[in-house]
């Protein structure tokens, strides 16, 4: 029995994707705590702000990282190329069931190219955002090592756009459970180096270095992974299919800004902050911004783990399991989350005043902004997950009319309440237009009911963990 189990979470998508978001999200758990102990409050906002940097790769993928994977599942469904525009939910043809193995090399003949395009211009845009980080690195010392750490941020962020060809494919063949015990290990190995740094005294140049080594030795890891298929060579020695570009590049490019401005504008609001804060302000805040995203990020595992299978159904037009596998991972995922905001914000203050912090954990209000932010995103961002499936890309009307209202909504609330302005006008714009707009296509496609769906896995635990917390807290200030 016991081997049984331990078989099934080694070959789980969504617990091996757990435990590479743990391993990989480690630096929150156990670098973070050495950092805060070991550098300056200007160190530590300079070193938040370049992991914030080199998480703007999902920025640089430009959606097609999210488009190509769908379109290898929906090709592994039986579709063909010409049908990657729009997936039909009706579908229900078992003769078109098998997967054409010619369709595959199209697709996979197409990556290589276009990410060598999107790491150039990645690098370029990287070298413009020198302008934003001029003024952190201002505050410190030994300013020459911080400009030479950021260097080694831009090298190993454009090298990380560039290996999205591999993880492209390695998440469309549903490799989901291999690919993530392996970034796993990597991810240990390179917490651990890192914290070996900073405890034998380590500075900013060293940890950076130390980090990034590893990102680029992650992307060589996933080359050797997928060059294990004798498919993904093959097509190494095909041209481009022009076809294969023009039918996925309007579902890419619509990805792309909608990534752009919905995580791009939740960093930005970081280097914002930057030019009109102090250090100490400026520290605060992106320890809880950054706090708020590892646990969105964990909290992702059970829905997002499970997508190359969402998009392989939809193909397939096998609607109703496809529903029950959705549904399924996001009431875990909502739990997951909740369950995590929750925690830290009981444990984050008292476990810093341990380590002796330097930079405090954000107030109350603040933390419960974010919270509430970031819960309203998840349901929005899983629905147009979801409707995704279709191929119908939405993203960046639901992104883009949200990042107009919370750029429009943040500037006006930031010159009434300062920096909680940021957070509260993000979690106005997730309500009120985000989550509508995903929450509407997706209910509409797949004909759901509020009270049979998100009745049942949304609103139950938020409002159980909002009355938990609220009674701590209350109990505590007594």
């Amino acid at each position: 029995m016991i081997k049984q189990l331990l078989f099934r979470a080694w070959d789980s998508p969504t617990l091996t994707t757990w435990s590479s978001l743990v391993a990989r999200l480690g630096s929150m758990l156990f670098l973070l705590p050495l950092v805060l102990r070991h550098f300056s409050t200007a160190e530590v906002a300079v070193w938040l702000l370049f992991a914030t940097v080199a998480s703007l790769q999902l920025i640089g993928d430009v959606g097609f990282s999210q488009t190509f994977t769908r379109a290898i599942s929906n090709i592994r469904g039986g579709a063909r190329v010409s049908e990657l525009g729009r997936i039909s939910v009706q579908k229900n043809d078992s003769a078109a069931l098998a997967m054409s193995s010619n369709e595959l090399l199209r697709v996979l003949s197409t990556i290589r190219p276009v990410y060598r395009l999107l790491a150039g211009v990645s690098f370029g845009l990287l070298l413009l955002l020198s302008f934003a980080v001029r003024k952190p690195i201002g505050y410190l010392p030994n300013q020459q090592d911080a400009w030479l750490a950021w260097i080694v941020v831009i090298i190993a962020t454009t090298t990380s756009v560039w290996g999205n060809t591999y993880l492209a494919y390695l998440m469309g063949m549903e490799r989901v459970a291999k690919l993530r015990r392996w970034e796993t290990l990597f991810a240990l190995l390179g917490i651990g180096s890192a914290s070996v740094i900073v405890i034998n005294g380590g500075g900013l140049l060293a940890l950076i270095l130390t980090q990034q080594i590893w990102v680029i030795i992650a992307v060589l890891r996933n080359r050797w992974l997928s060059c294990q298929d004798t498919a993904f060579i093959e097509s190494a020695h095909l041209a481009k299919d022009s076809e294969v570009i023009q039918i996925i590049w309007p579902a890419a490019w619509k990805s792309g800004v909608g990534v752009l401005m919905s995580f791009g504008l939740i960093q930005s609001s970081g280097f914002i902050y930057a030019m009109l804060a102090s250090g100490a302000q400026l520290a605060t805040y992106l320890l809880g911004l950054r706090i708020i995203q590892v646990i969105s990020q964990l909290s992702q595992a059970p829905f997002y783990s499970k997508i190359p299978t969402l998009s392989r159904l939809c193909a397939q037009g096998k609607v109703s399991e496809l529903l029950a596998i959705a549904k399924r991972g996001m009431f875990f995922a909502h739990l997951t989350y909740l369950s995590g905001f929750l925690l830290a914000g009981l444990l984050s203050e008292p476990l810093l005043q341990l380590i002796h912090s330097q930079t405090p954990f954000p107030e109350t209000q603040m933390w419960g902004l974010l919270g509430l932010a970031f819960f309203i995103e998840r349901i929005g961002a899983m629905h147009l997950q979801l409707y995704s499936t279709t191929n119908h890309v939405i993203w960046h009307i639901a992104n883009g009319l949200t990042g107009v209202v919370m750029l429009t909504a943040g500037y006006f609330l930031f010159q009434k309440i300062g920096v909680m302005g940021f957070p509260l006008a993000m979690a106005i714009s997730y309500f009120a237009v985000y989550c509508t707009i995903s929450c509407w296509h997706s209910y509409r496609i797949f004909n759901l009911k509020f009270i049979d769906f998100d009745g049942k896995i949304s609103i139950p635990p938020f409002l159980m963990v909002t009355l938990f917390y609220s009674l701590l807290k209350f109990s505590i200030n007594i």
